[in-house]
């Protein structure tokens, strides 16, 4: 039985989270909870809220060389006001 409850919980659980993600935009960063300013951070907001922020980083993957443009999360949730 205890199992089983833990079965139906997982299932309940994995609905749940796909549906808010449904919700979501899939091209966005979300921040909600406990923040001053919750809501989606697209890359257009994060380029104009965040543009001081804004790094160049580079990576190697596959034995290729990348470079993107990058936000400390650190960054966007103070921006988001987080409440310490």
């Amino acid at each position: 039985m205890r199992r089983m409850t833990f079965i139906v919980g997982i299932l309940i659980w994995t609905a749940f989270s796909a549906s808010v993600r449904a919700d979501s935009n899939p091209d966005a960063v979300s921040v909600g909870g406990a923040v001053d300013h919750p809501g989606d951070w697209t890359i257009a907001r994060l380029k104009s809220d965040l543009a001081a922020d804004v790094t160049s980083i580079s990576y190697t993957t596959h034995g290729q060389k990348h470079t993107s443009d990058a936000v400390p999360l650190l960054s966007l949730l103070k921006a988001a006001g987080v409440q310490t």
